[in-house]
């Protein structure tokens, strides 16, 4: 029965240890803070069942011997950290024959790995419990029965009460088998629900009659399998005695919503440098009152909080001191920008970083001039992309001449920040620079100019179409741009729209006829989608047509994808 109080342990067996007991036996391990590591396999085979995987026993395991004795009680407790708990076949709350197994983990962001019987599963004729209090965990296991599933009069539970979790399995999740009770309970968080076979609330039948299966999520925004009857916010029934129940619901949880900031005379009190290191700290948890009102405090003490960052933090590289900066600046603009202006020459290079940044963030309208003229003094080249960014921030249209040439640029940032600075400044003199953009060698280059020429509409169709065939071109990422348009204006009506549509449609057309030598695969399945996804029957009946003789899988596949709710 060990007892560990010191952190960061590693527990090591192959088998039959880590809170395990047998018959007339109780195993407790007990482990009270630290980021543990919990290891049980890599010895005995589980032959004959699963030859090539090793039993592991361990974890909050108790078996009794099948069929003369009945087992013990197994626990393991662990009260706090990230811990990752390692085993194969038997673990993890699980419990055979006449047992109790209980794996109980109070906080942290934890991981469960395991191979089969596993993660809260009752196993003939007995109880196993995974219960996890905190955290964004993660529960993996290849095979069930796993994750609060029961087999063979028994019972299984897995309770979560807390986090962001991920479940994988085969099956499982809330099934009983073989006339068991299986309940799976996740109170909070945004969950991922993964199973490729059955699971969330699914039973079996045996001997003439069924068990009981019970899947609860209580709150949050979930995830499940494609095809599964569980979802987000509903109920379910797969069977007799099988419930599935998702709450959609937010629950605010104390600490998480900041109450209305009364200041008193206290705040008033305080120094600005102290204000501001508690307006700078992280404004999670139980800090969330604390930071909030130190910083209604600095913003209530106005120019003395102005003067005071810009004379004393704007070299600052601490995320969090910038933040609260930018709360000064965002509360008192005019003030703040005066005086941060001329700092846009300051010999400290920091300092001219923060100072573009702030400049953008508060969108300073009258700083754009002498932003725009930074990008022509080679003294601030170390500065260029900042000063790119700032300006596509400001949305001041005549910063667009300085922006333009950058999309260009030898340096991979400035080229991604000015692509999308000129989307933001609808700069359409730049549409040609961004077409040829998506020839570029670098994959996020390419992907900025994408996104960039989305937001041009209309304008942007002629160019592209213009550019098709050129050499060294990089043709999917043109189709696929060039689709996206066509969608976004499916529904305009105005002429400019309608030809530009229609231009878009006879290309996306056109690259389903080339030949295939001359065409890329990933080049057809985006002309695909987007013809499908333009929604008119002529459109849909050539492209049924061109696919009666596609072979690609990719292309087949998108095809598919694409008309699955027709099928539906």
């Amino acid at each position: 029965m060990p007892v560990r109080h010191d952190e960061n342990d590693i527990y090591v067996c192959a088998r039959q240890g880590q809170g395990f007991a047998s018959t007339f036996g109780i195993g407790l391990l007990y482990d009270r803070a630290g980021n543990d590591t919990y290891s049980a396999r890599g010895r005995y085979r589980h032959a004959p069942l699963r030859p090539n995987d090793f039993q592991s026993l361990s974890q909050g395991f108790a078996i009794g011997f099948r069929p003369r004795a009945g087992g013990g009680i197994g626990i393991l407790v662990d009260e706090a950290g990230n811990d990752f708990y390692d085993a194969e076949v038997y673990a993890q709350g699980t419990s055979y024959w006449y047992s109790i197994g209980l794996l109980h983990d109070a906080a942290g962001a934890d991981r469960y790995q395991a191979t089969q019987y596993a993660q809260g599963a009752g196993v003939h004729l007995f109880f196993g419990t995974l219960w996890d209090l905190a955290g964004d965990d993660h529960y993996v296991c290849r095979w069930g029965v796993t994750q609060g599933t029961a087999h063979d009069l028994s019972v299984g539970w897995l309770i979560d009460e807390g986090g962001d979790d991920y479940y994988l399995v085969s099956d499982g999740q809330g099934m009983s088998i073989t006339n068991s009770t299986a309940v799976f309970i996740d109170a909070m968080g945004n969950d991922v629900y993964a199973t490729p076979g059955v699971g969330q609330g699914c039973l079996t039948w045996a001997r003439g009659f069924a068990g009981a299966a019970v899947f609860l999520d209580l709150e949050g925004r979930d995830t499940y399998p494609r095809g599964a009857a569980g979802g987000d916010g509903k109920v379910w029934m797969s069977d007799l005695n099988a419930i599935g129940i998702d709450l959609d619901r937010d629950v605010e949880l104390p600490g998480e919503v900041v109450p209305e900031i009364v200041l008193t005379g206290e705040d008033s009190l305080r120094a600005v440098p102290e204000l501001f290191e508690t307006a700078s700290l992280w404004e999670v948890g139980s800090a969330r009152e604390k930071v909030a009102r130190a910083r209604a405090a600095l913003l209530a003490r106005g120019e003395e909080a102005v003067d005071y960052v810009v004379a004393a933090k704007l070299a600052t590289k601490d995320g969090l001191e910038f933040r609260a900066i930018a709360a000064v600046a965002q509360a008192h603009p005019d003030a703040f920008a005066a005086r941060i202006l001329p700092r846009l020459d300051d010999p400290d290079e920091q300092v001219r970083r923060n100072a573009i940044a702030l400049l953008g963030e508060m969108r300073w309208r009258p700083a754009a001039p002498a932003l725009a003229g930074m990008l022509s003094d080679r003294r601030q080249e170390r500065v260029w992309t900042r000063a790119i960014g700032a300006l596509g921030q400001i949305g001041d249209r005549a910063g667009a001449e300085a922006v333009r040439p950058f999309i260009a640029d030898g340096e991979e940032r400035r080229r991604i920040a000015a692509s999308d600075a000129a989307a933001v400044l609808l700069d359409t003199l730049a549409v040609p620079a961004l077409v040829a953009r998506l020839s570029d060698p670098l994959l996020t280059v390419r992907a900025a100019a994408m996104a960039a020429l989305r937001r041009f509409g209309a304008a942007g169709v002629a160019p592209l179409c213009a550019s098709l065939g050129q050499a060294g071109e990089h043709r999917v990422a043109k189709m696929r741009t060039l689709g996206a348009l066509a969608v976004a204006l499916r529904d305009s009506s105005d002429a400019r729209s309608l030809t530009a549509r229609a231009a878009a449609r006879r290309a996306l057309l056109a690259e389903l006829e080339r030949p295939i030598d001359e065409t890329l695969p990933a080049a057809r399945a985006s002309a695909v989608e987007a013809l499908l996804r333009l929604g008119d029957a002529e459109t849909s009946r050539l492209v049924r047509l061109r696919m009666e003789d596609e072979f690609d899988p990719l292309v087949r596949r998108t095809f598919e994808l694409a008309t699955e709710g027709e099928a539906r």
